[in-house]
């Protein structure tokens, strides 16, 4: 029954990563109407970076948030310099491009970084919480995932931002006659994607450890849950 236990709660921390993956493709979607094949090697990319700036000495939280801010501004610009022009694209070509996205993404990150197998610190204590039967890293992982989950439903919900982008993707027409600018909320919309994405990668590397392929079989169970 212990063992049961442990492994229920494995498997939803590790949910935990498939789910903000997954929540990263679906704002994709609906904000562009493409599926990015390369979420995944941005998040790996993102991770690199974090590890990078660890190496240097930045504190964990501050690469956290310096990587998380990073790769907003990146996907942002991705989108408005590169994937805005796959609009008039047809479904082949598109499909194309982010396959190619994700070949030079991973290639990239390769030739910077290598390909050895490398350890990926975790911000939270090593010990174990309810008996032995939650690690330190499973909670902190599980509090983490629940309170970007409340802050992007409130994000949609509540500001002006949130609301525009959710009024872009579901009537981009009715959203420009209202003065909302569709390419602008498109671009934030592949920033929060890519944010989300990052956090999901920083959050696995520590039990998957850290390696260019890391995040390919994250990505895809992080499909089957979008």
């Amino acid at each position: 029954m212990e063992a049961f236990l442990n492994q229920c709660v494995a498997g939803l921390t590790t949910g935990c990563a498939y789910a903000l993956l997954g929540l990263a493709l679906v704002i994709v979607y609906r904000t562009t109407n493409h599926i990015n094949f390369a979420q995944g090697e941005m998040a790996t990319l993102t991770t690199y970076v974090a590890w990078a700036l660890l190496q240097a000495g930045v504190p964990y939280w501050w690469s956290f948030v310096l990587t998380v801010a990073g790769a907003f501004v990146f996907a942002a610009a991705l989108e408005r310099w590169v994937i805005s022009r796959l609009a008039a694209a047809s479904p082949l070509a598109t499909l194309a491009a982010f396959i190619g996205l994700f070949m030079i993404i991973h290639s990239l990150t390769g030739y910077f970084w290598g390909y050895d197998v490398r350890q990926f610190p975790s911000p939270f204590p090593a010990g174990t919480v309810a008996g032995g039967l939650v690690s330190g890293h499973q909670l902190g992982v599980g509090l983490v995932t629940a309170t970007l989950l409340a802050m992007l439903w409130m994000f949609f919900r509540f500001t002006r931002i949130g609301l525009s982008i959710r009024a872009a993707a579901q009537n981009p027409g009715s959203a420009r006659l209202s003065g909302i600018s569709t390419v602008a909320m498109a671009a934030i919309g592949w920033g929060l994607a890519a944010a989300m994405g990052g956090v999901a990668g920083m959050l696995v590397a520590p039990q998957l450890y850290l390696d260019p392929h890391m995040m390919s079989g994250v990505l895809i169970y992080g499909f089957a849950a979008a």
